[in-house]
C-alpha cells in the first residue's frame, strides 16, 4: 500500500529518482542527494513491494492561509506502470492533503506525463487561475511577477505561490499558461474524500 516514507526508504527513493534527474525529467527541482532526501523525508510518499520502492512522490505543504500543497517528483517504476499504482498513490496524497486543509493542489510535472494528470482532474495553471486561487479575485493581479517567480528553478512552487500571494500588486497583462522549461504547472481543486473515491473508481474503469 501507500505510506509516508521512513529513513530506511532513502536509498530506494534515490534509486528511483536519480536516473530521471539525469534525463532532465525534473528541471524545476535541484538534484536530490542522500542527505537532501533525509532532510525532506517527511514529505515523501512511497509504495513498497517485496521490500523494494516501486513508486514515490513528494507532497509539500504551503502556508496554511494558501490552503495549498505541491506534488513533485511523482515516479512509478517502469515495470509497474499501467497497473493503477500511480492512481493509487495520487488518491492517497489527495486524501492526505485534504485532511490537512488543502484545497489547491499544485503538481509540477514533466511535459511527457502532463496528460496523465490532466486525465485525473488537474488543469493547466494560468496566471488568471493562479490569481483567482490565491487572491480570490479575477483581477490580473501581479501576473508578470508571479509568472517570473514560477519560471525560476530550484525553488518549490508552493513557496513561489506564497511569495506571489504576499507580493501581489495590481497589473494588467494578458493571461498566460505557466510552465518552466520541460516542466508543466497543473492545478486541482480538491473536493470531499467521497468525491476522490468516486474519481478513483472511474479512473480504473
Amino acid at each position: 500500500g501507500v505510506r509516508m516514507a521512513t529513513p530506511s526508504d532513502v536509498p530506494g527513493i534515490l534509486d528511483m529518482i536519480s536516473p530521471l534527474e539525469v534525463e532532465g525529467q525534473f528541471p524545476q527541482q535541484a538534484p536530490l542527494t542522500k542527505e537532501s532526501i533525509e532532510m525532506q523525508i517527511g514529505t515523501f510518499v512511497v509504495i513498497e513491494r517485496d521490500g523494494t520502492i516501486i513508486a514515490c512522490a513528494q507532497l509539500r505543504l504551503g502556508a496554511s492561509e494558501l490552503q495549498a500543497a505541491e506534488i513533485a517528483r511523482f515516479v512509478v517504476h517502469s515495470e509497474y506502470q499501467h497497473q493503477g499504482k500511480g492512481t493509487l498513490m495520487l488518491s492517497w496524497m489527495e486524501r492526505t492533503a485534504l485532511a490537512k486543509g488543502v484545497v489547491n493542489l499544485i503538481a509540477v510535472v514533466p511535459r511527457s506525463s502532463s496528460s496523465w494528470f490532466l486525465g485525473r482532474g488537474f488543469s493547466r495553471l494560468t496566471t488568471t487561475s493562479l490569481s483567482q486561487t490565491l487572491m480570490g479575485s479575477s483581477d490580473a493581479s501581479a501576473r508578470r511577477k508571479m509568472n517570473d517567480r514560477l519560471l525560476k528553478s530550484d525553488v518549490s512552487s508552493v513557496q513561489l505561490l506564497q511569495n506571489a500571494h504576499v507580493d501581489a500588486e495590481t497589473e494588467d497583462e494578458a493571461d498566460n499558461l505557466l510552465s518552466a522549461d520541460s516542466g508543466i504547472l497543473l492545478l486541482k481543486k480538491l473536493q470531499s474524500a467521497r468525491a476522490i473515491d468516486e474519481e478513483d473508481v472511474l479512473s480504473r474503469l
